[in-house]
């Protein structure tokens, strides 16, 4: 559970090494990726999170939920973090702090920073590099602006942002996709026989026969969504025939009757304010992360340069990955990095696409969208980094021959709007693709020992 494509087929730690590692230099030492500092330039960055508090949720009381629909700025109001605390992300609530907060593409410059830091290869179709393949001399040219550092990074904010604006067409102007918590209210109203807000005085159950808004609410629940749910008697057994949601459900109930006091079907969330006011499909987060990625990806070569029959590791076979320790406690902020060993390693495609849904992931942990958001708008995010780098070959000289070999997340076919000037029936459904300096697309090799 809340775990996503792409990453190594063996047995590999849940949190990305580029979540909780700093950065090691070009010797990539171990203590100084244990330390969890970046580089950042004359300054540096650090992976601790705030901590939120214990086993605290919100909007499990339906007088909570409606303020929160009805636009009540209740943020300000909870008291959510441990006061001063910041901590290694050492659990799933620590991810869903993550992201409660985070500038929308920094996961991915943070990578970017590591990967540079550590010197990790560029692409070897990118010409001025060591590692090049690419004809081209180095002598007197030196990747900068152009093929270089500020070239990558400037890329991460351009790619985030076109992200940005394309999820946004497909949440209001083609899904419009209700959020997990609006559905969980839908169920609750179904449970409760049509009287959602029966623990407040002075209420009465939806009229089932008028012609009032709550009227016909009720008409379309009973017509819609009660004959695929099992709404419960009056002595509170249950009537449906899904065991399955009927267990989830009734896990619900009870964790909000111990922690609220109140007995609601609503979804506990882990932010106050609950989801954001947009629907939620397509994921923001989830198509920005697919689009930094794929970037990462086609920068850097996934390939090992000095043997492009293995795959590049970021943590070599027989090394020590970086994982947190559990802590004595949930709100413990002492948690320290353990070196686990790793037999066969983990390659550096593998954390970068566990990145993703790492990032993606935890937005539904937070309880904001649902796991089919994650994976449809990663390739949504996929798709368009390849089209910007379709127009990037656009702008080089011809002479500079540049090319990117771009591993995809899952083997599929790409959309038509990105296969002009190469033949659509030719492609069909690919591991990987290789951008080539004209701007057209071919099929590629997949990383080898993947």
């Amino acid at each position: 559970m809340f775990r996503g494509e792409g990453e190594d087929s063996w047995h590999t730690p849940f949190l990305s090494q580029l979540m909780f590692m700093g950065s090691g230099g070009c010797t990539r030492d171990l203590k100084k990726r244990a330390s969890g500092t970046i580089a950042y330039g004359a300054q540096s960055i650090d992976q601790k999170v705030r901590v939120a508090k214990p086993e605290t949720d919100y909007m499990m009381k339906w007088a909570d939920y409606i303020d929160v629909q009805n636009g009540a700025n209740v943020r300000p109001l909870a008291s959510e973090f441990i006061p001063g605390a910041r901590r290694r992300m050492s659990s799933l609530r620590d991810m869903a702090t993550y992201v409660h907060d985070d500038q929308l593409y920094q996961a991915y410059l943070n990578a970017a920073l590591i990967l540079l830091d550590e010197k990790f290869a560029f692409d070897s179709g990118i010409p001025f590099h060591g590692a090049s393949a690419n004809a081209l001399s180095r002598n007197n040219r030196e990747p900068f602006a152009l093929f270089g550092g500020p070239h990558l990074l400037t890329l991460v904010t351009e790619v985030s942002s076109r992200a940005l604006k394309a999820v946004r067409l497909q949440k209001f102007t083609v899904h419009r996709r209700l959020r997990p918590e609006a559905a969980a209210a839908l169920f609750h109203t179904v449970f409760t026989e049509y009287h959602p807000h029966r623990d407040l005085p002075g209420t009465s159950p939806y009229d089932a026969t008028g012609t009032s808004a709550e009227s016909l609410a009720r008409h379309q629940m009973a017509s819609l969504i009660a004959p695929y749910t099992h709404p419960y008697a009056s002595d509170g057994t249950s009537q449906g025939s899904d065991p399955a949601l009927d267990k989830i459900l009734t896990e619900v109930r009870l964790h909000n009757e111990e922690n609220c006091g109140d007995t609601t079907w609503l979804l506990p969330m882990a932010f106050p304010e609950g989801s954001p006011m947009h629907p939620a499909y397509g994921a923001g987060h989830a198509t920005v992360a697919g689009a930094c990625v794929t970037l990462l990806k086609a920068f850097f070569n996934m390939s090992d340069h000095k043997n492009p029959k293995s795959p590049a590791y970021l943590v070599k076979p027989k090394g020590q990955a970086l994982v947190p320790d559990c802590g004595a406690s949930p709100e413990d902020v002492t948690i320290d990095a353990l070196a686990l060993p790793m037999e066969k390693g983990l390659t550096l495609e593998g954390e970068l696409n566990k990145l993703i849904w790492n990032i993606s992931n935890a937005r539904n942990i937070g309880g904001v969208h649902f796991y089919t958001d994650y994976i449809e708008s990663a390739l949504l995010g996929e798709a368009i980094t390849i089209g910007i780098l379709r127009e990037q070959m656009m702008a080089y000289h011809a002479e500079e021959n540049v090319e990117m070999t771009v591993p995809l997340l899952v083997e599929r076919r790409l959309p038509d709007a990105l296969l002009t000037g190469a033949d659509p029936s030719a492609m069909g459904k690919v591991k990987a693709v290789r951008i080539r300096s004209d701007g057209t697309l071919t099929a590629a090799d997949p990383t080898p020992g993947r």
